[in-house]
């Protein structure tokens, strides 16, 4: 069965693979995961050489003039502003999807290559967190780029009100809940409204239903709202009006806001009465973007918050149903450690060393994502992804940066636990292993060949150790071994008529290995 080492590949980054392995067994796990809680971005080798390499095509006409050509991953490191005007300029639905584009081969890479495995898959969780549609605009995916590197990427190690404004002020997010035409009278109120139901204090803190007013909301020891209303999400949408981006648009008033695609205020959309927000008196004229920092204050520190965040934390990183002991212990640590600048570092650092982390066994389903990272890096495949990942992936149910609904991709096994999600899994693989038509990874086939008189067992057993690091129990070593023998003897020397039967053979059974469900489950 998998060791603590293998355990920790699994549930805290994209997989075993054989150097992740090596190095861990090397380091031990306690230094191992302090690493992991410090990423250094700069000393990431494998990962920084493959993304320098990486390009990507793309392909379109226009006026009669066609584009085609196989571009580097150029965009990553322009500044928001130079991303945008180069947008502009082209002016064409392939240059403006092509920052998202770019981003999304990142993410494979570094999910594929990157030493810092918790770092991608807490990034993935913050965007799942803080979820956006690239398809809804095509302003949202040209604003991908500064969403992930300079709103997510560069705060979810620290302090979540410092996060949580950086996401306001996103022009991804701007765009994606309307936020970046709110004006007075009315206000818009799709931004407030999911910064309350998803970002914050959660569903279960919205009792509307009970209570209509603000007076007669249950109040804490502190005298603090315990929940939220209605009437909190139409004062706090007025609190965000003139929070828009930089994008040429008229101003209202004969002229026009920059365009720069950077985040952006313009003070006469402001509503600027006084407001209440679960009980906290706004007073009015306040400075520009006061209120809009006022209604995060409230949000961000609210015991709610900190309950549904911990709780997705923890089914994120160990369980779909939260150990309620370290629930209160990861709670008391977020507020504890609210006002620090490495607050979510804490936060982290106390589910992954709790007992509770140590003793959970793997009973979270994989993603189709992190299933096809996980069978990359455990037969060490050289990865060039392409867009047709992308639609693989979508066939297989997953759409990332595109999921339709704010609430992001439900992080429960049961949403992928449905006969028609594991036969496309299934086919998922058998795209990637069989026929890579789309030419995304290649193997060392060498390391795959069976030897010289070697059982259907014994290979079998090779097999697993070498992409898993562990040998199973009998029983799942068997399914593979009685499909290599192709009915005869597990102990028997396997028999090709020749190569090509051989390779076919070994591809099918290592698709048939990672779609065993011990391979399924994180």
């Amino acid at each position: 069965m998998p060791n603590q080492e293998i355990k920790i590949l699994n549930q805290l980054g994209y997989g075993y693979n054989p150097e992740s392995y090596s190095y861990i067994k090397k380091t031990g796990v306690k230094k191992y995961l302090q690493e992991q809680l410090n990423p250094n971005q700069k000393d990431d080798k494998a990962y920084l050489e493959a993304v320098s390499k990486a390009v990507l095509l793309i392909e379109y006409n226009k006026k009669k003039q066609k584009t085609k050509e196989e571009r580097p991953l150029s965009l990553l490191n322009l500044s928001v502003e130079a991303i945008w005007q180069r947008v502009e300029e082209k002016d064409h639905y392939a240059e403006r999807m092509r920052a998202a584009q770019e981003v999304f081969v990142d993410k494979v890479l570094r999910a594929r290559y990157s030493r810092w495995q918790l770092h991608e898959l807490l990034a993935d969780f913050w965007h799942n967190h803080f979820n956006v549609n690239v398809h809804q605009d095509e302003r949202i995916a040209a604003s991908l780029i500064g969403y992930d590197r300079d709103a997510i990427r560069a705060n979810m190690w620290g302090n979540f009100r410092q996060l949580l404004e950086a996401v306001a002020k996103s022009p991804a997010m701007l765009y994606y809940l309307n936020n970046q035409s709110s004006k007075a009278s009315p206000a818009n109120e799709n931004y407030a409204r999911e910064l309350f139901e998803l970002h914050t204090l959660g569903a279960e803190a919205y009792k509307n239903d009970l209570y209509d007013q603000w007076k007669d909301v249950p109040k804490d020891a502190n005298g603090l709202p315990l929940y939220y209303i209605d009437e909190d999400v139409y004062e706090a949408a007025r609190a965000f009006t003139g929070w828009t981006v930089a994008d040429g648009s008229d101003d209202g008033k004969g002229g026009k806001i920059a365009n720069t695609g950077q985040f952006a205020y313009v003070e006469h959309w402001h509503d600027d009465y006084q407001k209440r927000v679960m009980g906290k008196e706004l007073p009015h004229h306040q400075p520009n973007l006061k209120d809009g920092a006022d209604v995060l204050d409230i949000v961000a520190y609210h015991p709610a918050t900190a309950r549904h965040i911990c709780k997705k934390l923890i089914q994120r990183l160990i369980s779909d149903n939260p150990p309620a002991t370290l629930l209160e212990k990861v709670v008391k640590i977020w507020v504890e450690n609210a006002k620090k600048p490495n607050q979510l570092r804490e936060v982290v650092s106390a589910i992954i060393f709790s007992e509770e982390f140590e003793q959970n066994s793997n009973e979270k389903l994989k993603t189709p994502f992190e299933l096809l990272i996980s069978s990359w890096r455990a037969v060490n495949a050289t990865v060039s992804p392409n867009m047709n990942l992308y639609w693989i992936l979508q066939g297989m149910g997953q759409v990332v940066f595109g999921f339709p609904l704010p609430t992001g991709t439900p992080d429960k096994s049961s949403y992928w636990l449905n006969s028609n999600a594991m036969l496309m899994r299934w086919n998922g693989l058998a795209t990637l292993f069989l026929e890579d038509w789309h030419k995304l990874a290649t193997l060392e086939n060498s390391n795959f060949i069976p030897k010289t008189q070697e059982t259907a067992l014994g290979y079998s057993s090779r097999l697993f150790e070498s992409v898993c690091g562990f040998v199973p129990e009998q029983k799942t070593l068997l399914l593979l071994a009685n499909y290599l023998s192709q009915g005869g003897s597990v102990e028997d020397e396997l028999y090709f008529n020749d190569e090509r039967e051989r390779n076919w053979i070994v591809a099918n059974g290592l698709v048939l290995l990672f779609q065993l469900p011990f391979f399924q489950y994180r």
